[in-house]
């Protein structure tokens, strides 16, 4: 179905890079573990930072991506978009 879509590789790799900066967050998640108020300052800064930088990676695939969800459907095109970025070839 991506063939279809014609999920261009800039908006594929915009998903890519916004899986790799989630990736990220969950290794934060593993090595802290879930925020706390326990966290020092140092992890609070750190996992913020990175929380803000998957939120900016999600939002400009999000804006690349509309005018195809507004002609095949939102969730068509992020199921598709998922599959092609994670599943490639």
């Amino acid at each position: 179905m991506p063939d279809a879509l014609n999920l261009p590789d800039d908006l594929i790799a915009l998903q890519r890079a916004a899986d790799a900066e989630h990736a990220r967050l969950e290794e934060l998640t593993a090595e802290y573990g879930r925020p706390t108020s326990d966290w020092t300052e140092e992890q609070h800064g750190t996992w913020d930072a990175q929380l803000a930088v998957w939120r900016a990676a999600v939002a400009a695939k999000a804006v690349a991506a509309a005018p195809l969800g507004a002609e095949h459907g939102h969730e068509v095109v992020e199921r598709e978009l998922k599959k092609a970025a994670r599943n490639p070839g």
